[in-house]
């Protein structure tokens, strides 16, 4: 049985997936709760250490990854700003991804995504074939009754037909200061020279700044965790 066919199965509906009531009432609970679209086997992505027969596969349920969704997502959509520490095999690239690849099947929003370098944070969305790309293949890969039809891709950028944008950009303040996001994504951020700068550029302009990176002492990104935490606790 294939995945789609599998999928559906799991939810209650035919192999032959949903009928337009249940499909309607499916995409309206995507739209509605990011849990259900990321954890409800319709994000797959892929993990080139596998087996060949289980490199793509459903976005992993694990309890610690339900629990890093609800803190990105935690009491949207209002204002907020959350920096979180990563590590290897931990999926939270990949997760970011898909919550941004969420927000932008909602009209009209902008979700930037920040690496050290340019060609990192275009290989990250998209960068030419959908495939390879992370984003680019959460969006391939989606059941073909729920994907987002009339997509485009060009590098580094992600155009979605209600007017929604998914753009990978590099390290810096600039992109910051000529637009507006509904999201920003900063990956690995301790290890971005220009974090600071960029971050104190992205807070006026941005509802949702959400900050990731693998440890490193002394740095702007590890003050941020540290006053995160701190907050959290006071709350």
């Amino acid at each position: 049985m294939d995945m789609d066919a599998a999928l559906w199965k799991a939810h209650g509906f035919s192999s032959r997936g949903p009928n337009d009531t249940q499909l309607a009432k499916t995409l309206e609970q995507i739209s509605a709760d990011p849990e259900f679209y990321i954890f409800g086997g319709f994000v797959r992505t892929f993990d080139e250490t596998a087996a060949p027969k289980d490199r793509v596969r459903a976005f992993p349920d694990k309890k610690y990854l339900r629990k890093a969704l609800q803190w990105m997502h935690d009491g949207y959509p209002a204002d907020y700003v959350g920096a979180a520490v990563k590590s290897r095999q931990l999926t939270w690239s990949w997760l970011a991804g898909a919550y941004g690849s969420w927000e932008c099947r909602h009209p009209h929003s902008r979700v930037i995504f920040q690496s050290k370098k340019a060609e990192d944070a275009w290989k990250f969305v998209y960068d030419g074939d959908w495939t390879h790309a992370r984003v680019g293949f959460i969006e391939y890969a989606c059941p073909i009754a729920v994907r987002v039809h009339g997509l485009i891709g060009k590098r580094g950028e992600l155009l979605y037909p209600g007017g929604s944008e998914f753009w990978g950009v590099p390290q810096g303040p600039h992109m910051f200061r000529s637009y507006t996001a509904t999201l920003v994504i900063c990956d690995e951020a301790a290890f971005q020279p220009e974090f600071r700068e960029a971050f104190k550029a992205a807070l006026p302009m941005a509802r949702r700044i959400l900050v990731i990176s693998t440890a490193l002492g002394g740095s702007f990104f590890g003050d941020l965790v540290e006053q995160n935490e701190t907050e959290e606790q006071v709350a």
